[in-house]
């Protein structure tokens, strides 16, 4: 079995950093919504912009998965798959 370019637990770190941004992004817009609409718009406004940060780094995080997989994909394809 061919070695593999990018390791079994970064990809794990990956996805389950995806899962937790993904909550994450989402709790703080509903959260953020909430406290505009009970009036603290000042607190509103500062969990969005967390929200937007989470949400960009949720973007950063899928495209590095997506690379990963690739790189792990291209470790693949030297031998054919019944040379095993």
């Amino acid at each position: 079995m061919p070695k593999r370019l990018v390791p079994h637990n970064v990809l794990l770190l990956l996805v389950a950093a995806a899962i937790g941004l993904l909550i994450a992004s989402s709790v703080g817009v509903g959260l953020g919504e909430l406290l505009v609409k009970l009036g603290d718009a000042t607190g509103g406004r500062v969990l969005k912009y967390i929200a937007l940060a989470c949400g960009v780094l949720l973007v950063i995080d899928l495209v590095c998965l997506v690379l990963a997989q690739a790189l792990n994909s291209l470790g693949d394809a030297d031998e054919p798959p019944d040379a095993q």
